[in-house]
């Protein structure tokens, strides 16, 4: 079973050489996930500030 998903989210960046914080944006524009009840395989289309343009992975589901 695969399902389409899209979304958007908030990420915190640490600069600990500087001591500071920067708060960035991220969209998921086109999201595939695909697996079994707990793991799951996913790949995305993502736009933002510091994202890739696509990226996957495994994720486990609690």
């Amino acid at each position: 079973m695969i399902k389409l998903y899209s979304g958007a989210g908030l990420g915190v960046v640490f600069d600990v050489m500087d001591r500071t914080a920067a708060v960035l944006p991220d969209i998921t524009l086109l999201g595939l996930r695909s697996g079994g009840k707990h793991l799951y395989f996913f790949v995305e289309l993502t736009a933002g500030s510091v994202a890739t343009l696509a990226y996957g992975g495994l994720g486990w589901k609690f």
